[in-house]
Formats: C-alpha cells, structure tokens, sequence
C-alpha cells in the first residue's frame, strides 16, 4: 500500500524559489561551522553556491546556547574578527534582500563608528565613502541599525530604539519586495519598513565580510554575536515576509513581531505530499 505523507513541515529558505537564495549561513547547524585552534575558520553557505565564509586570521568564536538554545558566531570588535565569503554580486539586476538576526548588543556602540553585521567587500571604510552594501549597526545612537545600499554611509534608512538585551532580526530590502528600483529600506522584527529613494551609487560584485570592515581596523567591527545571515535576489514581498516569519519562529523572536504580521502566531510551513 502506498502512503502519502501530507503533514505539513517547517518551511525554511531551501523552499525559496530556485536561484532566488544567494547566501544563507545558519549558525545554528553546527555542521556548517569549521573550528581550528578555538576559531571558526569557516561558516558553510547552505544556499548552494557554496560561498563558504572563511578565514585564515582573526577568527571569530562558536558560541553555543546563545538565543532559544541555538549557537551563533561571536565576533570581537577589539581583534576584528571576520569572515570573508568569496566574490559574487549581491545584486546581479540591482536588487536585494538582505535578513540576520543578531545580538542587540552589538549595537552598543562609540560614537560614529557603525558596526559591521556584514559589509560589502571592496567597499569604502570611512564614514563620508559610497558603501556598496552593508548591514550596519549607526554608531551615533546605540540600540541603532541602518541598511547601506548604492548610497552613503550618512543618509540611510534606520530603524531606532531596538532592544541592546536581547535578539534583534533584522530585514533590509533594496530594489525589491516592495521597494522600488534603486530604493533602499530596513525593518526590525517584521515591522514599521523605513525607506529611501535614488540610492543610485555602483553595488558591488566582490562578495561580503560578516563581523568586519573592509580593512583590519578594529574600529567599526561587530562586538557581538551573529546567529544568522540571508541574502536572496528576486524575491517578492510576500516571500519576504515569510523569510521573516521563519527566523523569528526559529530564533525564539516571535513575540517581537507585530499583531498583523502574517506569521506571528505560527511558523510559515510547507506542506510534503
């Protein structure tokens, strides 16, 4: 007798649309981390592309039970630990989506330093430069994070007053679900999206660094944990909604998404026949 199982399953960014999934390192599977000498020398890409972060210095720590009794990456601001993933375009057709969810710690932060969640390689450093990409903590107010796409580093959108106890998820969206060409936006725990127009500056094909500026400075590295980094590439709003939807489920951060949010009392799900 043949038996169809139709219970439905968690859905996770695999189920995105093929070629969609640009980079996904999930810190929780323990099987994508490579630990040498205390340092995690490599994070493994699951989206396929195999853009495995890596790095020969200045490694990072694997750090277990750190949000909802999953394991993160924790970067060191003072030895700029880093990971670097190799060259590809984020933004192939001049769109983004870019989701982590982070410690909100690691937006506590001296002044006008912007700490790197991850940023776009071959990129300025200093604050005045054209970045290409990044996921930044805004350095002038703690408990700050900002999205920098084809524009600069001092007029971006921000979300403001998030939690510096707890997780804080992350959604950046530029030229794409839901944002028009050439415009850049960024959002916390699926909420209130914060918007800006004509970021027309050149984006970059040289890959990411997660935890670093470009550079080997100290000043404007991540000082925290990172448990989660997503960068997809064509993707609608509804599926970015979902892509949110799972890391809060995931990461315990369910409660901090808004009454109207699509999945705050259930996890998205895929159904198996």
């Amino acid at each position: 007798m043949l038996i169809i199982d139709a219970s439905p399953q968690l859905w996770t960014p695999a189920n995105l649309p093929v070629g969609s999934l640009s980079l996904w390192c999930d810190a929780s599977d323990l099987s994508t981390i490579t630990v040498v000498s205390g340092g995690v020398s490599q994070w493994s890409d699951k989206s396929g592309n195999n853009r495995h972060a890596t790095t020969a210095v200045r490694r990072p720590a694997l750090s277990l039970n750190v949000q909802n009794a999953l394991s993160a990456i924790t970067f060191t601001a003072s030895s700029a630990t880093k990971l670097d993933t190799p060259a590809f375009s984020i933004a192939p057709n001049r769109e983004f989506c870019s989701f982590a969810v982070v410690s909100g710690a690691g937006l506590i932060a001296p002044s006008n330093t912007f700490p790197r969640i991850w940023t776009a390689l071959g990129s300025g450093d200093s604050q005045s430069s054209i970045y290409s990409q990044g996921f930044f903590g805004c350095g002038s107010s703690n408990g700050t994070a900002m999205l920098i796409a084809g524009g600069s580093g001092v007029t971006q959108p921000q979300v403001t007053s998030l939690p510096t106890n707890q997780a804080v998820l992350l959604s950046g969206r530029f030229g794409t679900a839901g944002q028009s060409a050439n415009t850049s936006s960024i959002s916390a725990f699926g909420g209130t999206i914060s918007s800006l127009a004509s970021q027309t500056g050149a984006l970059s094909t040289s890959g990411i660094r997660i935890g670093a500026n470009t550079g080997a400075s100290s000043v404007s590295a991540w000082n925290s944990w990172i448990g989660e980094v997503i960068l997809t590439t064509g993707i609608s709003l509804a599926q970015s909604v979902v892509v949110e939807g799972y890391l809060a489920w995931k990461w315990g951060l369910q409660g901090n998404l808004p009454t109207t949010h699509p999945f705050k009392n259930r996890a998205p799900l895929v159904s198996v026949i």
